[in-house]
């Protein structure tokens, strides 16, 4: 990131609850740091450039560059995993689902049942719209639209 940010995870080991804040490096008296409560349970942080969290089970994207929101279709509970890459966030859940999002507008492009009881995935591989998606025991091909490309 070029602005001048550090971030912070912090928690209670017995607890699955943590918070991110944000602090300006060379902090002065007139700086402040940010608190990310506000955007309920962290999920996954620093990720492409986005963090994400769980929201009342509202899936919610927050681009740390300039703070802007997305609230995302698939559901923010029993998630697994996320990840974005580019214009595209992919999460698994735990009930084996795998969901293709657009980061920028939150829309489902699409949803795949695994049939997995363990859902990370691997590094997703791009080979036009078609991805490469490894799971610990199978590799899923999938086609996405262009636009997530882009």
């Amino acid at each position: 990131m070029e602005q001048p940010y550090v971030y912070t995870v912090d928690g209670k080991p017995d607890q699955m609850e943590h918070s991110l804040t944000r602090f300006t490096l060379g902090q002065t008296e007139g700086s402040s740091t940010k608190s990310y409560d506000e955007y309920g349970m962290l999920l996954s942080v620093r990720t492409d450039g986005m963090a994400f969290f769980n929201q009342d089970n509202t899936l919610i994207g927050i681009n740390l560059a300039d703070d802007k929101t997305v609230s995302f279709t698939a559901p923010a509970d029993e998630v697994t995993l996320i990840q974005k890459q580019g214009n595209t966030v992919f999460a698994s859940y735990d009930n084996g689902s795998f969901y293709i999002m657009d980061a920028r507008t939150g829309a489902a492009a699409g949803r795949l049942d695994t049939g997995l009881s363990y859902n990370y995935f691997g590094n997703i591989i791009t080979d036009g719209t078609t991805l490469l998606v490894h799971f610990e025991q199978k590799c899923f091909a999938v086609s996405i639209p262009e636009s997530l490309l882009q």
